[in-house]
């Protein structure tokens, strides 16, 4: 019998070095990054799944510090400015990743240079912010995608199938999704349009503002500067980069039925299912088996014999009552 096809959520994953986004394909065929899981009959679901490396909130904050150094020489400047940081706060630049003459985004190669500071005195430019960080999810790389798919892409150059309309139920996110749900204050089902009035609160503070504020709301101390930044960047990564809408709802959750959720989770449960399994036998299992199947054959003789014994005494009762 089929049993009842339960409604499926999208997933939204942030890690530090990569993010991922996963959701049932009900109305067309998915062209790429297809996977097919099937539970029993009737039980199956056409998913899209699609992971982005040095999108992590982590890496991309290494690209986001190449981007300001991009037109700086590190032998003289001592300081730059970061659009995303509060007033008075600084940031030590440390990354290895380099934007070459093109605008290319490579990895540095030989001796580390000595970094100057990030710092900004006047305040965070919200729009600027903004710009930078669309920047970094690279929708410029999808010229191709466009014309070969017809518009059905994400960013950085990735065949997307179109978002469910209205998808209920929503799309839920993990990991720094959470982490940014969270800090903001969100409640744990929110819009696109109310993420960014939270994001426009968070990135309103001042350095000891924000001091206060991301202590108030457990943000690790070498965070806390970083708090625009990061929702600035989970609000275009949403809808600059993956394209929901204002109304929009994201569900965010650490833990759903008392387990911890985590795309490294689901992958494993969804490789360990699709593996080739063997069941490999020990010479005493093979013992264990013959001697199991003997003696089921003794007992299938052994009641056969009954029965014919009983056969017989029947007969000669019947032939004497003659």
């Amino acid at each position: 019998d089929k049993l009842d096809r339960p409604e499926t959520h999208g997933i939204l994953e942030l890690g530090g070095a990569s993010t991922q986004i996963c959701f049932e394909e009900k109305e067309g065929s998915i062209l790429q990054n297809h996977y097919k899981l099937e539970l029993g009959p009737g039980l199956v679901w056409n998913l899209y799944a699609r992971s982005f490396l040095l999108y992590g909130i982590h890496q991309v904050g290494q690209r986001f510090e190449a981007l300001l150094l991009e037109s700086v020489d590190l032998n003289t400047t001592k300081s730059v400015r970061n659009p995303c940081l509060p007033q008075n706060a600084t940031q030590q630049l440390d990354t290895k990743i380099r934007i070459d003459q093109n605008g290319t985004e490579t990895w540095g190669s030989g001796q580390q240079p000595s970094y100057p500071i990030a710092e900004n005195k006047q305040g965070i430019d919200f729009d600027l912010c903004q710009s930078m960080v669309q920047t970094l999810i690279h929708k410029d790389m999808n010229e191709w995608c466009t014309f070969a798919y017809q518009d059905h892409c994400s960013f950085g150059g990735s065949y997307m199938p179109s978002l469910p309309s209205n998808p209920s139920p929503p799309f839920i996110g993990v990991s720094n999704y959470y982490e940014v749900w969270d800090f903001l204050g969100l409640s744990e089902k929110s819009s696109i349009r109310e993420l960014e009035n939270a994001s426009k609160f968070v990135c309103g503070l001042n350095h000891e503002e924000a001091k206060e504020y991301g202590k108030k709301k457990k943000v690790p101390k070498d965070l806390r500067d970083e708090m625009c930044f990061s929702s600035l960047y989970v609000l275009e990564l949403l809808r600059h980069g993956y394209g929901f809408r204002d109304d929009d709802y994201i569900m965010t959750a650490d833990y759903i039925n008392q387990r911890q959720v985590t795309w490294a989770l689901g992958a494993m449960i969804y490789e360990v299912n699709s593996l080739p399994w063997k069941v490999h036998q020990t010479n005493q299992q093979v013992w264990l088996a013959i001697l199991l199947v003997l003696a089921v054959i003794g007992l299938l003789l052994v009641l056969l014999f009954n029965n014919c014994s009983r056969r017989i005494r029947l007969y000669h009762i019947v032939k004497s009552d003659e």
